[in-house]
């Protein structure tokens, strides 16, 4: 089972729909509203890349640690260089896109009342600086390209397991042309320039992750059927929401792994597990304005044997009329 998590991905899926209606049919309505919602799913976009990050440090030092154990070390000699490849590719690419992040945040760059240098998310003309005057928008459209092309290339068992999942390849991105990339970017305000940037980062992060896992899988298992790091994810698909619309909750232990006899109350009531060890649950927003609380617990059996709990209030603000 692949260890990305449900819960990011699914925060993810969600932010493509975002940055696809922001981009290509823009945001009618309240202007406020619209920088409220776009800020709020760049912020939960954020969130769910620290997750998929977090996953791909333990899913690295994992297959490094596979060298020093003796019924690992041969396949290690063969999996560990593939491994530093995607590390490197990866990161390298991410930091590129952190680059461009950083110069549309600075060109967007305001003096608060307290003198703290702050975004002004609604500023028209940060994204288009930084690509509308450069070929930015084409250096980063063939680097992304050259990045899925070279990760794809480590192995060959990889590129067969991997290619059909790049989200920007769903997206359409990898096959779109230069000039169609180009205008992603114009007309386009530092805040949603900022999601769609964070979600090119969530694509490579994820991609990541997929090619670790695999690698992870391919040295074989002994001790199949348990699970070595505990550790609780629970996430929701949107932190801003209309009255009465849909919010999904997901919540699991570990890479959601079913052997951790998860029992998960949300508000109480008991929802059900999946066999991947996840539990969704879909609420409607309330259709009270302001601020609102959804309490998450979860029960585990921990590896030793012993229970254990996390409990999380999730947030969420209701958009007035």
């Amino acid at each position: 089972m692949f260890s990305l998590s449900l819960a990011s991905g699914r925060i993810a899926l969600f932010i493509s729909s975002v940055v696809l209606v922001v981009l290509f049919s823009g945001c009618a309505g309240n202007k406020t509203k619209e920088l409220a919602l776009l800020n709020a799913s760049n912020n939960a976009l954020e969130s769910s890349t620290q997750i998929i990050v977090h996953q791909n440090l333990i899913l690295r030092q994992d297959i490094k640690d596979k060298q020093y154990d003796y019924k690992f070390s041969e396949r290690a000699f063969f999996w560990n260089p593939k491994a530093t490849l995607i590390e490197t590719y990866s990161d390298s690419m991410f930091n590129y896109i952190e680059a461009l992040k950083n110069e549309v945040s600075k060109e967007a760059s305001v003096k608060t009342a307290y003198g703290v240098d702050s975004v002004e998310e609604g500023n028209m003309n940060a994204v288009a600086t930084v690509f509308g005057t450069s070929d930015n928008a084409v250096k980063l459209l063939d680097t992304l390209k050259r990045y899925y092309k070279n990760v794809l290339a480590i192995d060959s068992q990889i590129t067969y397991e991997s290619d059909s999942k790049i989200l920007l390849k769903k997206q359409g991105t990898m096959d779109m042309q230069q000039q169609d990339f180009q205008q992603l970017f114009n007309k386009t305000s530092a805040i949603a320039g900022l999601l769609l940037l964070n979600k090119l980062q969530n694509d490579v992060v994820s991609m990541e992750n997929k090619l670790f896992t695999y690698v992870k899988y391919e040295f074989g298992c002994l001790d199949c059927g348990g699970y070595e790091v505990v550790r609780s994810i629970i996430a929701q698909s949107i932190s801003y929401a209309k009255p009465g619309e849909q919010i999904e909750i997901t919540a699991g232990i570990g890479e959601f792994i079913h052997q951790a006899h998860p029992r998960v109350r949300i508000d109480g009531i008991d929802i059900p597990v999946t066999p991947d060890g996840v539990a969704i649950y879909k609420l409607k927003a309330s259709k009270q304005p302001g601020k609102h609380t959804v309490h998450v617990k979860v029960d585990y059996l921990k590896p030793d044997g012993t229970t254990a709990f996390v409990e999380k209030n999730i947030e969420y603000t209701v958009a007035g009329n």
